[in-house]
C-alpha cells in the first residue's frame, strides 16, 4: 500500500502557496528550535500516520471478514431456500401420490366389496340349487319307488 505524503490532505497535495508560507514560518524560528520541534512533528504524524495505518487495515480486514460472512450467508441462504423449495416439490409429490393411492384403495376397496357380495350371492345360488337337487333327487326316488312298485304289480297281473 502506498503511503500518503503528510502533507497531501485527502488525497490533494496542499497548494504552493501554503508550502511558502510554512517555510517563512519556519525561517523566522531560531534553527535549534525548528529542528526540535520539526523531528517532534515527524515523529509524533510517524506514530499517528502508523496507528491510522494499522486501525484501517485492521477495520479493512473486519470489513472483508464481514463481507467473507454475507457472502457465505447468502449462499446458505440461497441453498436453504433451493433445499426448501425442493422440499416444498417434494410434499407436493408425496401428497399427489397419496391422493392417487387413497382413490386406489377405494376403487379397490369397491371392488372387493362387489366381488364379495357376488360371492354371497353366489354361495345363496349354490345353496338354493341344492335344496333343488335335494328336491329332484327325492322325487326321482319317489318316482322310482312308484315305477318298482307299478313293475310289481304289472308282475302281479302278469300272473
Amino acid at each position: 500500500m502506498e503511503e500518503p505524503d503528510p502533507r497531501e490532505v485527502n488525497g490533494n497535495s496542499q497548494s504552493e502557496s501554503e508550502d511558502a508560507t510554512e517555510e517563512s514560518a519556519v525561517s523566522s524560528r531560531d534553527e535549534s528550535e525548528v529542528d526540535t520541534t520539526e523531528v517532534e512533528t515527524r515523529q509524533e504524524y510517524g506514530s499517528d500516520e502508523e496507528e491510522l495505518r494499522g486501525r484501517l487495515g485492521v477495520k479493512d480486514n473486519h470489513i472483508r471478514e464481514l463481507y467473507d460472512r454475507i457472502t457465505a450467508s447468502q449462499l446458505a441462504t440461497d441453498e436453504a431456500r433451493a433445499a426448501l423449495e425442493a422440499g416444498e416439490g417434494r410434499v407436493r409429490s408425496l401428497e399427489e401420490d397419496r391422493g392417487r393411492l387413497r382413490e386406489r384403495i377405494r376403487t379397490l376397496e369397491e371392488e372387493a366389496s362387489q366381488r364379495r357380495r357376488r360371492r354371497e350371492g353366489q354361495e345363496r345360488q349354490i345353496e338354493r340349487l341344492e335344496r333343488e337337487l335335494d328336491r329332484k333327487d327325492g322325487e326321482i326316488a319317489r318316482l322310482n319307488h312308484v315305477l318298482e312298485l307299478r313293475a310289481e304289480e304289472t308282475e302281479a297281473f302278469g300272473r
